[in-house]
């Protein structure tokens, strides 16, 4: 919906959608190779979802996306559905650091203007997935090839534009990136914090959410990062395991160690720094008597473009015209929901350890470069249906 000029600016940077975009888009659209349900699905939830006075009244992008979702969640699961509430990780953790840096001894004060604290962090992450690599950032930074992180948080621009924040040297008194500095204090950090030219990094952003009780899911990297994360902080401040061992802390392997150390109370101390993460578990098992998954409902009428059911690992939902499978988005599921509740009930009650066997075959492809793939590795999963126990071996067991 956003024009090009704004492709390299934050989501949560961005400025709110206008009705021009709106229009500019359906335009463009209309050139597109779309087949004319496509278009007419597309066409409806800009109308209908985004193209709201509600939505147009908002002042930035992120509130239009709350209200974008939830309409949209509600149009496909009916108005009998749990509410959903869309929040900008960002803004969540910004305001709770803010209140972390206006009380000085708080966890993230110690780990943020505590110098020598804040030294021992930045050594110990350095180089840990989601945290910060400095010579990777810097390179990016004058590069189209991005990666690095950033230190403790992003500096945004006046365009709204993201530059990581590196220290300029071994104090860390400052952070630099995109032609500014930041002290690493309280009152500078809570400045840049409030005026948006600071936005919290991975590290901040999950960790200050932990350090308040809040649990949350991720993708399939989340259990390599974050626990690796939780064990640096171990090795940090020198408490025990969740499996009784012994960390070193910053006293015995630092040169520098807090004049008072954090209080054996702080979420970090006693948070195991292994899997399971916190949220892991479904608090509330699925439904038994439901139909089995790669039987179609009998209780779907067939649609104008075709029946539409669960489909395979390729197409999570799959819609038959003239008996071929196609894939089946929101386009096409948002026409027709009045017509899909079981369906939709059905996918929204599956286990995740029915649900992950599946997804693999999507992240193999993430994950593993064309070159390593064996020949035809797709068609050995093709028939595999959400809910199926698990992908087949190959003959080495991988």
């Amino acid at each position: 919906l956003f024009p090009a000029a704004f492709s390299d600016v934050c989501v949560g940077s961005a400025p709110a959608l206008t009705r021009e975009h709106c229009r500019a888009a359906l335009r463009n659209w209309a050139k597109l190779d779309l087949r004319p349900h496509e278009f007419a699905a597309a066409a409806q939830i800009v109308r209908e979802h985004i193209e709201t006075d509600a939505v147009l009244n908002c002042a930035r992008f992120s509130d239009q996306a709350s209200l974008i979702n939830a309409s949209l969640w509600r149009a496909c699961l009916g108005e009998q559905a749990p509410p959903l509430v869309f929040l900008d990780l960002e803004d969540v953790a910004g305001e709770l650091l803010c209140r972390e840096l206006e009380r000085p001894g708080s966890l993230f004060w110690h780990i943020l203007c505590r110098p020598e604290t804040r030294r021992a962090v930045y050594r110990a992450l350095c180089g840990i997935p989601g945290c910060w690599n400095p010579e990777a950032a810097r390179l990016a930074e004058d590069s189209e090839v991005k990666g690095g992180g950033t230190a403790f948080f992003w500096h945004i621009d006046a365009k709204g534009r993201r530059h990581a924040l590196l220290p300029k040297d071994s104090t860390l008194h400052s952070l630099h990136g995109g032609n500014r500095e930041f002290p690493m204090e309280s009152a500078a950090l809570l400045e840049g914090l409030r005026n948006g030219s600071l936005r919290p990094g991975l590290f901040c952003s999950y960790l200050v959410l932990l350090a308040h009780g809040l649990a949350f899911q991720g993708g399939i990297y989340m259990v390599d990062y974050l626990p690796a994360m939780l064990g640096r902080l171990h090795d940090c401040f020198g408490t025990e395991h969740g499996n009784g061992t012994k960390r070193g802390g910053m006293d015995s392997g630092m040169a520098e160690a807090p004049a008072k150390p954090l209080s054996a109370n702080t979420p970090f101390v006693n948070m195991p720094s292994a899997t399971p993460l916190p949220g892991s578990r479904l608090k509330n098992p699925p439904p038994q008597d439901l139909p089995p998954l790669d039987v179609p409902p009998a209780n779907i009428p067939p649609l104008s473009a075709g029946r539409v059911e669960l489909g395979s690992v390729f197409m999570p939902f799959c819609q038959y015209i003239d008996d071929e499978p196609h894939p089946a988005g929101l386009l096409e599921l948002l026409p027709h929901a009045a017509n899909l509740p079981h369906l939709m009930k059905r996918f929204a009650a599956l286990r995740v350890k029915d649900a992950t066997p599946a997804s693999l075959a999507a992240w193999y492809t993430e994950c593993v470069p064309p070159e390593e793939r064996p020949q035809n590795w797709p068609d050995g999963v093709r028939h595999l249906r959400l809910g199926s126990a698990a992908l087949p071996l190959d003959e080495t067991g991988a």
